[in-house]
């Protein structure tokens, strides 16, 4: 069982996405690391992320390099059971990276939000691809500190990942029926939960 799990939905055609992968290696941690665009959705496990994460499938989708305008997705008359169903079939159109750790579930754009969900922080200053530098170990002394609030949700989060739970979030098409995110990957809950995560899904 892994102290510390890290799980990143990962498009590795974004930079952003890249950029996450490459500080939370820095922080010293192996992620498990879902590429989902090969994988896919499910209803369930994106209903479970987007509560989880505090967002709605419109604050979710992926406006820019995807098929969202093609699809009609950007009117404002589109719902989320629309939205839902066009991720599902097209998974480009959720945003990306989201990252999953027991302090919490996140959309993490831009890509340094990550380090609030990490424990340890990277030793070394690390730069995005473009040089933009995102951390700086902090001078002997001092103590690190988020650029803005972030509330810790390991409790939420460890009720996701052990048993199917029931969240409403207003927005979010049957959020009042959410099970398990990770049930389709056996291998990582294993590796990271000692196999406790059990799909449910009526």
């Amino acid at each position: 069982m892994t102290d510390f799990p890290v799980i990143i939905h990962h498009n590795p055609a974004c930079g952003t996405s890249r950029n996450v992968v490459a500080i939370v290696r820095a922080a010293g941690y192996a992620p498990d690391i879902i590429e989902y665009l090969e994988t896919g959705w499910t209803r369930p496990q994106l209903l479970a992320l987007f509560a989880a994460a505090g967002l709605t499938p419109r604050k979710a989708l992926r406006e820019t390099k995807s098929p969202a305008s093609a699809l009609g997705l950007l009117e404002e008359n589109v719902t989320g059971q629309i939205l839902l169903d066009a991720m599902l079939e097209h998974p480009v159109l959720v945003n990306r990276p989201i990252v999953a750790t027991p302090k919490g579930i996140r959309l993490c754009r831009p890509s340094e939000t990550v380090l609030e969900l990490l424990e340890n922080r990277p030793t070394d200053a690390v730069y995005k691809e473009d040089g933009e530098q995102v951390w700086a170990p902090p001078t002997e002394g001092a103590t690190w500190q988020s650029k803005q609030p972030f509330q810790k949700s390991c409790s939420r989060f460890i009720k996701i990942l052990v048993s199917p739970i029931a969240i409403v979030r207003p927005g979010i098409p049957g959020g009042e029926n959410i099970a398990c995110i990770y049930g389709d990957f056996p291998d990582l809950v294993s590796r990271n939960f000692g196999g406790i995560l059990r799909s449910n899904i009526a």
